[in-house]
């Protein structure tokens, strides 16, 4: 009986065969009957003798520890404005944000540095975006006097 073992990735999990003639051969060329696999894989064990050959397949599943990066990481908005963060991950995970929301998304529209962790069975890893709120421009004109002489030799000062 033979099932697809699936581990974390750091993990291993060893492969025994057994078989009535005693040879082995697995790919990656072990000949042993018992190996050691660390990596998603497909393995196949063979065993031959001069009456034939049999053959058992194992699917080998890693879980990758969860990463996580915030597109983009820091966000300028104006006020009144509201921007979107996104979650980016390198495998199936859930999402819990500072903010409460359980998306790979938030709409944020308040200054502040806000978080999501994201984890899998194996683990979690934790993100940040920083979001600033810009300031509307103002623009003061400052006048002062000037004297104008026309052609006429006149001055006026205005």
């Amino acid at each position: 009986s033979s099932s697809s073992p699936t581990f974390c990735a750091g993990g291993t999990v060893t492969l025994t065969a057994t078989s009535n003639v005693g040879n082995y051969l697995w790919t990656g060329g072990a000949t042993t009957s018992t190996i050691i696999a660390s990596t998603t894989q497909t393995a196949i064990v063979t065993s031959t003798n001069a009456c034939g050959s049999v053959q058992a397949t194992l699917i080998i599943n890693v879980i990758p520890l969860p990463t996580v990066t915030l597109s983009p990481s820091s966000i300028n908005i104006c006020v009144g404005g509201s921007a979107i963060a996104l979650a980016l991950t390198n495998t199936p995970v859930t999402y819990f944000w500072s903010t409460g929301a359980s998306t790979s998304t938030v709409s944020l529209n308040t200054a502040g540095i806000y978080s999501v962790t994201v984890s899998n069975t194996c683990g979690s890893a934790i993100g940040t975006v920083t979001v600033t709120i810009g300031t509307v421009p103002t623009i003061n004109v400052i006048t002062t006097s000037s004297v104008l002489c026309r052609k006429f030799r006149f001055c006026v000062v205005e």
